[in-house]
């Protein structure tokens, strides 16, 4: 009787965790949906093979949603002695940074390509 009961509260056990690992990888897959969907609607955006593109203040954004949410800033500025913002990443080519919520876009996007008008252009 004791090994059954322990048996059971094992296979319980083991439910509840399998259960909860579900619940969170559908969440988290909601929830780039969800901003997708509202950066789509927003920005006016265009889907190619799971990437939004869409103009910006005459920048080209790119908004990939694997494994993070990361928008690129496609830009044609000399940033070879220039530092990047915190938050951001600043290539030759790019200025990437991360977001969490569609929200956050709209501000980020406002304050980054700021601090690239201030870059002279090539």
């Amino acid at each position: 009787m004791d090994s059954t009961l322990d048996a059971f509260m094992i296979f319980i056990g083991i439910f509840a965790l399998f259960s909860m690992l579900i619940y969170l990888l559908f969440r988290v897959m909601g929830g780039k949906e969800k901003v997708k969907s509202e950066i789509k609607s927003a920005f006016n955006a265009k889907e190619r093979d799971g990437t939004l593109i869409f103009k910006y203040r005459g920048y080209d954004v790119m908004v990939t949603f694997k494994p993070d949410v990361k928008v690129s800033v496609l830009h044609n500025k000399n940033v070879e002695d220039v530092k990047a913002p915190k938050g951001a990443k600043l290539t030759p080519l790019y200025l990437i940074f991360r977001i969490k919520k569609s929200r956050e876009l709209g501000e980020k996007l406002d304050r980054y390509t700021e601090f690239l008008d201030s870059i002279p252009t090539q």
